[in-house]
């Protein structure tokens, strides 16, 4: 996970200030962390900042609340936007089933497929004998 939200100048076209947040989360690893990081002119206020988490675990969370102000001046008219930027990315392991489980159940299949055919063939032989019979 990785949130930034920066302070753009929207006439020069550049950023002025940011802060992130950005964490990791692995189930089957132990480098599981959450970290923040912001410019000069942003200051959070600790007492009001928030982090809880559970990590080592199948079922591991985050959550984060962070209190903060910007102190900056600008010299001349300028025109500012806030820009929120997330980048998420989930990946899932399943195990892979044995090569064995695979075997047995294409050979399930493909018997059941000749058996299909085979009583195809049968209904197929009896109906044309009895057309035979009947002339």
């Amino acid at each position: 996970m990785h949130t930034i939200f920066t302070l753009v100048d929207t006439t020069q076209k550049r950023v002025l200030n940011f802060f992130s947040l950005v964490g990791n989360f692995t189930a089957l690893k132990n480098d599981d962390f959450i970290a923040i990081a912001q410019s000069e002119n942003v200051t959070f206020i600790e007492p009001e900042s928030e982090y809880n988490y559970s990590f080592g675990s199948n079922n591991e969370f985050v959550t984060a609340s962070v209190k903060g102000f910007l102190n900056r001046k600008n010299a001349q008219n300028t025109v500012l936007a806030l820009v929120e930027i997330k980048r998420n990315q989930a990946r899932v392991q399943v195990p892979e089933p044995s090569s064995i489980l695979a075997l047995l159940a294409s050979s399930i299949v493909m018997s059941l497929v000749l058996k299909g055919k085979r009583k195809e063939k049968s209904l197929e032989s009896s109906s044309q004998s009895k057309v035979f019979t009947e002339v």
